[in-house]
C-alpha cells in the first residue's frame, strides 16, 4: 500500500510537471494579458514561446504579433523593477517589433507605435536635459541614445548626444556621432568645429587637418573654419601651406581681422617683418580693440630693435667706433616705434598683465625711468589684486 502511494505520489508529480510545462504555450492574447497586468516575466514567456513555435508562419505574418511583442520589450527595458535601468538591447529589440508592425501595412498601428516611440523619446529626452543641466554629462549621453534607440533618424538627438559625449570626454562616442550627423543629415558650422577639437586633443592631428578642410569646402564663407586649418598648419610647421590657405580665405573673408592676424604671425614666423607689420596693422584697421594684434605689433619691432642692438653689442672696439652709434641709433627706434603699440594694448586690456609687463621693459630700454617705475607698480598692484 505504502508503495501504491508513492507511485501515485511520483504520477502527480509527473503530472503537475508536464501542467507546469504546458502553462507557456506560446499564446499572443495571454501575452497581453499578462503584460496588461504587469506580469513582464510571463509576458516575455509567453511571447518569445508564440514565435518560437510559429511553424506556420501565423504569428509572424499578423502585425498584432509584433506590436505586442514590440510594447512588451519596450516596458521590460524600462522596468521599474529593474532599478529604473534601462536594458539597450529590449528598447532595442521592443522598437524594431513595432517598426515590423507598421511595416506589414496595418495602418491602424501606425497611430500607436508613433505614439508609443514619442513617448519614449520625451522620457529620455528630459531625463538627458536634466543629467546635462546637473553637468552628467556621461549620463545625458546613454539617455541621448536610448533616444536614438527609439528614433535613430533625428538630427537634434545626434547633435544634442555628440554634445554631451564630448563633454564627458567620450571622443570616440562623440566622433561616431558627429560623423553620422554629418553624413546623414548635413551639419552645421559648430558640429565641424566641435569634430575637429576632439581629433586635435586626441593628438590626430592630421586628421584635424583633414576634417578642417572639408569643412571649409563646406563652408566657404566661414573664416573661423579657414582660421583652424591655419592653425593646424602652423601647429605643423607648415608656414608656406598655412600662408597660401590664409591667403585664400582673405580672398572670400576680406574683412576678418583675424585672418589678418594669422598672416601677420606667419609672416613673423617667417622674419618677414614688414609684411607681418603690414598685416598687423590691417587687422587693429578692422577691430580697433584688436589687444593681441597689439601686442604683436609692439613685439615685432622691439624684437627688431633688440636684434640691431645686438649687431652693436657684437662689433669691436674699432667697428663700434665707425658705426656703433648709428647702429645703436637705428635699434632706438624701433624701441620707440614699438612702444605706443605697447601702451594701445594696455588701453584695450588695462588689466592684462602681458601688457604692462612689455610697457615697463620698453620704458627701461629709452630709460623712461619714471615712467618704468609707474608701470612697475602698477603690475605689482594687479598682480596683488589677483
Amino acid at each position: 500500500m505504502k508503495r501504491l502511494f508513492v507511485v501515485f505520489l511520483c504520477l502527480a508529480l509527473s503530472a503537475g510537471s508536464v501542467f507546469a510545462q504546458k502553462a507557456v504555450k506560446g499564446s499572443v492574447s495571454k501575452a497581453k494579458s499578462a503584460l496588461e497586468k504587469k506580469d513582464l516575466a510571463t509576458a516575455k514567456a509567453e511571447i518569445d514561446k508564440a514565435f518560437e513555435v510559429d511553424k506556420k508562419g501565423k504569428v509572424s505574418k499578423n502585425p498584432n504579433s509584433w506590436f505586442v511583442k514590440g510594447k512588451i520589450y519596450v516596458a521590460l527595458a524600462v522596468d521599474s523593477s529593474r532599478a529604473e535601468i534601462v536594458n539597450s538591447e529590449d528598447l532595442k529589440t521592443g522598437v524594431n517589433c513595432l517598426d515590423k508592425a507598421v511595416e506589414m501595412k496595418e495602418e491602424k498601428y501606425k497611430f500607436f507605435v508613433d505614439q508609443e516611440k514619442q513617448n519614449l523619446r520625451a522620457g529620455f529626452f528630459n531625463a538627458g536635459a536634466a543629467k546635462y543641466e546637473n553637468e552628467d554629462y556621461a549620463g545625458a549621453t546613454k539617455d541621448f541614445q536610448y533616444c536614438l534607440d527609439v528614433i535613430p533618424k533625428d538630427s537634434l538627438l545626434l547633435y544634442y548626444a555628440g554634445i554631451s559625449a564630448s563633454s564627458a570626454k567620450l571622443y570616440p562616442e562623440a566622433l561616431e556621432l558627429y560623423d553620422k550627423l554629418i553624413k546623414e543629415f548635413g551639419a552645421n558650422e559648430n558640429v565641424w568645429t566641435n569634430k575637429i577639437y576632439i581629433q586635435k586633443t586626441t593628438g590626430d592631428t592630421l586628421a584635424a587637418l583633414k576634417t578642417a578642410r572639408e569643412a571649409t569646402l563646406a563652408f566657404p564663407s566661414n573664416s573661423n573654419l579657414a582660421i583652424s586649418e591655419i592653425q593646424i598648419l602652423l601647429e605643423m610647421n607648415k608656414l608656406d601651406e598655412a600662408k597660401k590657405a590664409n591667403k585664400e580665405s582673405i580672398a572670400k573673408n576680406p574683412t576678418n581681422p583675424t585672418l589678418y592676424y594669422a598672416l601677420g604671425y606667419i609672416n613673423e614666423s617667417q622674419n618677414a617683418r614688414d609684411e607681418s607689420i603690414k598685416a598687423y596693422e590691417k587687422a587693429v584697421e578692422l577691430k580697433p580693440d584688436y589687444y593681441d594684434a597689439y601686442i604683436n605689433l609692439g613685439v615685432v619691432y622691439y624684437d627688431w630693435g633688440r636684434d640691431i642692438k645686438n649687431e652693436a653689442n657684437a662689433m669691436d672696439w674699432k667697428t663700434y667706433e665707425k658705426k656703433g652709434k648709428a647702429v645703436e641709433a637705428k635699434a632706438l627706434e624701433r624701441f620707440k616705434q614699438a612702444l605706443p603699440y605697447f601702451e594701445k594694448a594696455h588701453e584695450v586690456e588695462p588689466k592684462n598683465p602681458g601688457a604692462l609687463e612689455a610697457m615697463m621693459n620698453c620704458y627701461n630700454v629709452l630709460q623712461m625711468t619714471d615712467k618704468a617705475q609707474a608701470a612697475e607698480q602698477e603690475l605689482n598692484t594687479l598682480g596683488a589684486g589677483n
